[in-house]
């Protein structure tokens, strides 16, 4: 694809949070005066790609703040979202209440699809201004959490590792050496539990005082409507949380069990659960630029399409996997939708983590990138549900 900068040229800007205001007002403007769906769609569109700019920039702050969370710049750009976010979502809210209850709500649907609806419903259902004090301080405890984990440090076997570099150390064929690691990330761990225990406690406190002023018992509903749960309902998660004790429990057992058996181990414990046999877990054979020409190789094979996506993700530098000092832990895959692409982030370590998370975030990926035809940045990526 033409045009797409690579990813350390794509322009940052802080949104300033006047022109945020004053182009809501216009587009509420020009909402109020539209006569016909036609132009009530038209207001729709120039919101879409409005918003996409405005949340390319903070997914760009995202991705760079995880990348390196000792640099001071995208450290303050993060905690201004954090700030502002809520700022934000009460403008979209003002401009969505709107948009669902228009009269013109069936053709719209018709355009635009009934799932986009379903989704605003979900987020009018998740979000008033009266909560917006508790959304900053919880969106700063979990870049507070962010930041708390990537600073810890492990001193194993010679050298200071952070988290994802004990990895190899936690499935390595010596079970004195898994054990060892376990102890020693355990300790690390062990350091900062209390700031992490006060973290947990206080989200939880903000996220049931956030539910109390809903109108909720507790925060169960609007922990649903944030996931833009449509038609997956707590009662499913109870049924299914039922077959996981049916059904996956004993399998689990029996395939612990015959694990232990293949160790020969009469004391079976948490750091030989990833273990299959003497030999360890299974890694890749080789390093990062190894695992990327072999990854070249199966989108390839997989078709022009597949092929032109990964090539196109790493000549734009929309790929960062390898574990360094100061970068968060964790994998994940985000939208940059003013240039039309994914975004990809892991932290290799040498073990099969390396594929299954790259190759899972590679389905996310391509799935957002196959989705760019869609009219609305709502469909761009599925829902938790799919």
């Amino acid at each position: 694809m033409k045009g797409i900068p690579s990813f350390s040229a794509m322009a940052y800007e802080r949104p300033s949070m006047a022109q945020v205001e004053s182009r809501y007002e216009a587009l509420n403007a020009a909402w109020d005066k539209a006569s016909t769906w036609e132009e009530q769609a038209s207001v729709i569109r120039d919101w879409n790609g409005f918003r996409m700019d405005l949340e390319t920039c903070e997914n760009l702050v995202v991705v760079r703040f995880h990348l390196d969370t000792k640099d001071e710049t995208y450290r303050e750009e993060q905690a201004f979202f954090d700030k502002e976010g809520p700022s934000f979502q009460s403008l979209k809210l003002e401009f969505l209440q709107r948009v669902l209850q228009s009269s013109y709500r069936a053709p719209l649907e018709e355009e635009f699809g009934r799932q986009a609806f379903a989704l605003w419903d979900r987020f009018a259902a998740s979000f008033d201004p009266k909560i917006a004090d508790e959304k900053r301080k919880a969106a700063a405890l979990v870049t507070n959490y962010s930041e708390l984990l990537a600073g810890v440090k492990i001193d194993f076997e010679g050298e200071q590792r952070n988290l994802a570099g004990m990895r190899p150390f936690l499935v390595h064929a010596s079970r004195e050496t898994r054990a060892a690691a376990t102890v020693a990330v355990d300790a690390a761990l062990g350091a900062v539990q209390e700031s992490l225990d006060g973290i947990f406690d206080d989200l939880v406190a903000l996220r049931h005082q956030m539910a109390k002023k809903m109108g909720h018992e507790n925060f169960v509903p609007l922990g649903y409507s944030e996931l833009f749960r449509t038609d997956y309902s707590s009662s499913d998660v109870a049924s299914f949380r039922d077959q996981v004790v049916e059904h996956v429990v004993p399998l689990a057992t029996r395939i612990r069990e015959r694990r232990a058996e293949a160790l020969n181990l009469s004391d079976y414990s948490l750091h030989d659960e990833e273990v299959r046999d003497a030999s360890g877990a299974t890694c890749p054979k080789g390093g990062h630029d190894w695992m990327m020409e072999r990854a070249s190789e199966m989108f390839a094979d997989l078709g022009e399409d597949f092929g032109h996506f990964f090539e196109t993700m790493r000549k734009s530098e929309l790929l960062d996997l390898k574990s360094r000092d100061g970068k968060a832990g964790g994998g994940f895959c985000i939208s940059l939708d003013r240039y039309g692409v994914p975004f990809i982030y892991a932290n290799f370590n040498g073990t099969k983590d390396d594929v299954v998370v790259f190759t899972h975030e590679c389905g996310h990926a391509f799935q957002t990138w196959a989705c760019r035809p869609q009219p609305l940045s709502d469909y761009h990526f599925p829902t938790y549900e799919a």
